[in-house]
């Protein structure tokens, strides 16, 4: 039960191996040493974990102790289904590769809700993404990241997307926590600076895009109360200092490269220019001659429907006769055309549920995310669902610390000597 794990994990100080190895998963995650879609030093670690916290008996009647994991329980399984039935039928191991990965996202949420409680989970993995964040910025200065094409950089990963979007991530999961605790430091200031840094120097739209969402958001979705609040219990020249510190840092990241040298002068604003002067031209938002809904895939929602009511799958997209051959490149309509409308609206209510309860300032960021996720699949990153994940804990109090966990903890009690009577 999640109850024993509670107050065991709380009472215990040695060094776990299940929390030590989830934390090392965080750590090696940016390092790729093989293609993509290979499996990692990371996910070994994240595998190792699982399968310790099995033999600890740590994942007994899991599903059964969070009724919310059973939505996206249910959602893989309706992916399973569909995923085998189209790989029994076309006889297409890419089906069930597809498969695999939504398996190891189930369980990197088992082990992510069975760890929520443990002692200063959100404290240590802000930690770790802003190391992280470091680590790729030096890389970068001493020129040993990698480049995609010469004209986007990519750092440690196989594709300046995916780079982007992990720094993206480790940004959004920084300053959540310097909401949740009211505090934003200088080296909170100094690792998203450095991550929007990399993210520019990425040429990634789509997490500029998100970037800029949540500034603006922020700013139109914080009322005037909460936004006095938080002067009051931070200091207004606190914030100023922080927002000082993330430009300065942006600046003075640009001033270096330019002295340095870099691989390539093409940046993310010339990208932006691109997009801006075609729509201009009254050709929409096109790229070589095709809209951007054609060149990403997203089309096939609209010009095979039936698919968003009973599934297509997770491959054989040649089958499609289009122009473009590949995946969708959108989180949200791919899934809905890939599993169909039930596991997609499983998955959706789960989303939903994760985050209904939290405050608007933190809804922001989730609103930006989501509006992001559209134009590029994140669904396979497991750093993506975590998000969630930390929403849910959020919302329900598990990063307490003191008497609101002692409180926590007496309910938690009061559960386990319920279901033993039952």
């Amino acid at each position: 039960m999640l109850q024993i794990h509670v107050k065991r994990s709380l009472d215990n100080k040695r060094v776990n191996p299940v929390v030590s190895l989830y934390y090392l998963y965080f750590i090696l995650k940016p390092f790729y040493l093989k293609a993509s879609g290979t499996v990692q030093m990371a996910e070994v670690c994240l595998l190792a974990s699982w399968i310790l916290s099995i033999l600890c008996g740590l994942c007994k009647n899991r599903l059964m102790d969070f009724r919310l994991m059973h939505l996206f329980y249910l959602f893989v399984t309706g992916a399973g289904i569909v995923n085998i039935f189209y790989a029994v039928k076309m006889h297409d191991i890419q089906f069930i590769h597809a498969l695999f990965y939504w398996l190891f996202n189930l369980i990197f949420l088992i082990l992510s809700y069975e760890l929520l409680l443990e002692e200063k989970l959100l404290e240590k993995l802000v930690q770790i993404f802003k190391l992280t964040v470091y680590v790729q910025f030096a890389i970068y200065l001493f020129h040993m990241g990698r480049w995609y094409g010469e004209v986007r950089y990519k750092g440690t990963f196989n594709d300046p997307n995916q780079f982007a979007f992990y720094l993206m991530m480790c940004g959004i999961f920084i300053f959540i926590y310097g909401i949740y605790t009211s505090r934003f430091g200088f080296g909170d200031g100094l690792a998203v600076g450095f991550a929007m840094f990399l993210i520019i120097k990425s040429a990634s739209r789509g997490m500029t895009l998100c970037v800029a969402l949540i500034f603006v958001f922020e700013l139109l979705g914080g009322s005037y109360v909460w936004c006095k609040k938080i002067v009051k219990s931070i200091g207004r020249k606190k914030i100023l200092a922080a927002f000082a510190i993330m430009g300065c840092v942006v600046v003075l990241a640009v001033c270096v490269t330019r002295v340095m040298g870099g691989s390539s002068s093409y940046t993310v604003w010339d990208r932006w220019k691109e997009t801006v002067s075609t729509v201009k031209q009254g050709k929409g938002l096109t790229s070589g001659g095709r809209n951007a809904f054609e060149e990403r895939g997203i089309s096939r929602v609209w010009e095979f429907p039936q698919y968003c009511f009973f599934g297509a799958g997770e491959g054989g997209n040649a089958r499609f006769n289009t122009w473009y051959t590949g995946e969708i490149h959108s989180t949200f309509p791919g899934i809905l055309f890939c599993y169909g409308i039930i596991p997609f609206a499983l998955l959706f209510i789960w989303c939903i549920f994760s985050i209904r309860k939290l405050d608007i300032k933190y809804l922001a960021v989730y609103f930006s995310l989501f509006i992001e996720s559209c134009t590029l699949v994140h669904y396979r990153q497991p750093v993506f669902w975590l998000v969630f994940v930390i929403g849910y804990g959020i919302q329900r109090g598990m990063f307490l610390t003191g008497h609101g966990k002692t409180k926590l903890i007496a309910v938690a009690n009061k559960e386990e000597e319920k279901w033993k009577m039952e």
